[in-house]
């Protein structure tokens, strides 16, 4: 089983509750992110996934409208959500610095596949375009 960090506990939970009380984040929480979030609280490491198709259920939403808000609650709210794409599948808060990696390995197959296509279909010039925009957008 992976050591959790008691430091890195700490402050995820303190950054949960400051997200879940309005205090953290561009905006309030709707009621379904926050249902989300809580849902996901304490499932820590990819051990500990919560599969989408249960979340979807219990909160009586379509698997898409899941995904968006995790995906709202990662890129808005800077929430270490990560989804497990092997045995157990689903989504788990990052706390250790392997979570992170096995949450970051499927994202980087990801980006490297649709560079491939954009390669394909724009060429590399595009391609160069493309990263290039993207290095004067983190200055």
């Amino acid at each position: 089983m992976t050591q959790l960090s008691l430091d890195a506990t700490t402050n995820l939970d303190e950054q949960i509750q400051e997200t879940l009380m309005g205090r953290l984040g561009p905006y309030p929480l709707s009621d379904p992110q926050r249902r989300v979030l809580h849902m996901l609280r304490y499932r820590r490491g990819a051990a500990q996934a919560r599969p989408l198709a249960e979340l979807a259920t219990e909160l009586k939403l379509q698997p898409r409208d899941v995904k968006a808000m995790v995906k709202s609650l990662v890129e808005e709210f800077a929430l270490p959500i990560g989804a497990s794409r092997t045995v157990p599948y689903g989504y788990f808060l990052c706390v250790t610095p392997g979570d992170v990696e096995d949450a970051i390995r499927p994202l980087v197959h990801e980006i490297e596949s649709l560079a491939r296509r954009v390669r394909v279909l724009g060429g590399p010039e595009r391609l160069g375009e493309l990263f290039g925009q993207m290095q004067l957008e983190r200055l």
